[in-house]
């Protein structure tokens, strides 16, 4: 079984994951980031969250979600891929 998977996130499992580090839900940072985020869903944004059993959320990327510029382009991937655990 591998330590690690990649969650494709939505509007309803957003709330639940670590967000450019910020991992407490009842932090008023991460509510207004994920309200953001449930918002631009319905723009076609992508978020997807690297998931660790043993540390939790450790990295995210997203790619923007408007249309490609030119004929043939795809959709560049923005955001970070952080990782800040530490063993204990």
């Amino acid at each position: 079984m591998s330590d690690y998977r990649i969650i494709d996130t939505n509007a309803d499992n957003i709330s639940g994951c670590s967000l450019c580090g910020n991992k407490i839900p009842n932090n008023l940072g991460h509510r207004r980031k994920a309200n953001w985020l449930k918002e631009r869903y319905a723009e076609g944004l992508k978020y997807k969250v690297l998931r660790s059993d043993k540390f939790g959320d450790i990295g995210m990327k997203w790619f923007e979600s408007r249309a490609p510029r030119r004929p043939g382009s795809f959709q560049r991937p923005m955001g970070c891929l952080a990782s800040s655990t530490k063993e204990s």
